[in-house]
């Protein structure tokens, strides 16, 4: 596959330089927090990198195909090719040898890995090979593109705030269930992502974002005290419509943070199964 990369626009450098200085504040802010967790091996850093140069996580304009991976011909950033599922554990690991990972990783890692991959995929305009990643571990019944359900999963709630994260990219793309904005709708509340264990970080990130402009900071005050998906959702379909470039600008920004917050949570869980 060719490497895909996203046109920038003149706005881009400054969007980055603000969601990056959210980060550090909010890096400072939780590093007590984020315990003793090992830092990203090369290959997911380098990943990492990527979604916060090039990423775009709302309403990209990406149509799904609801297809099997192997018959899928969306082209992936180079940075993330053959990173598999089985590839993820065994660079956390440090196992660089041909394993069978079925055998080598319980199912809650196995599964964390899944999401980690899926989340990869949604920065990178892969969202078909995101969905059929997490779709097993958060519907309940089998799928002609992603095979049968895989119930009671440890990365079920994490999964399907992912599901919600690749149909917002969607946007208005017409999917399955209606426009990928409606059924990113329906995943937020399925993972109960406003009491998720990112929502305050996050809101705390996009109060950052919002400081001193008084448009943002009032959408941000009424969301009240944890993170609100679906009024997010709203701000995003809306900016996107009116071509408002300052809450556009703000929400691409605030996607960014939360991508990051969940890959980092994501990580968390991962090494935790794996009891590094």
């Amino acid at each position: 596959m060719k490497p895909f990369h996203r046109s920038q626009n003149a706005a881009m450098p400054r969007l980055q330089a603000s969601l990056s200085t959210a980060q550090q504040h909010r890096t400072s802010a939780s590093s007590k927090k984020a315990g003793n967790t090992p830092p990203y091996p090369p290959r997911l850093q380098a990943v990492v990198d990527y979604i916060q140069n090039h990423a775009d996580l709302v309403g990209n304009g990406l149509p799904m195909y609801y297809e099997v991976s192997s018959e899928l011909q969306t082209p992936i950033p180079a940075v993330m090719q053959g990173l598999t599922s089985d590839v993820i554990l065994q660079e956390v690991t440090g196992k660089q040898q041909a394993i069978n990972t079925v055998q080598a990783f319980p199912a809650p890692a196995r599964h964390f890995a899944d999401v980690l991959a899926a989340l990869m995929f949604v920065g990178g305009g892969g969202l078909d090979y995101a969905h059929n990643l997490v779709t097993p571990l958060s519907w309940g019944s089998r799928t002609n593109y992603a095979g049968p359900s895989v119930p009671g999963s440890a990365a079920a709630r994490e999964a399907a705030y992912v599901h919600a994260l690749i149909h917002r990219a969607e946007g208005f793309c017409d999917g399955e269930f209606g426009s990928g904005f409606s059924n990113a709708n329906y995943w937020y509340t399925a993972a109960a992502a406003a009491t998720h264990p990112i929502s305050q970080p996050l809101l705390l990130d996009i109060k950052f974002l919002a400081k001193g402009k008084p448009r943002l900071e009032a959408l941000v005050n009424s969301y009240g005290e944890y993170f609100a998906p679906s009024k997010f959702v709203t701000s995003c379909s809306q900016a996107l419509t009116t071509k408002d470039l300052e809450i556009l600008s703000f929400c691409k920004n605030a996607a960014k943070s939360e991508w990051h917050l969940l890959f980092r949570h994501c990580y968390t869980r991962l090494v935790d199964e794996l009891n590094m």
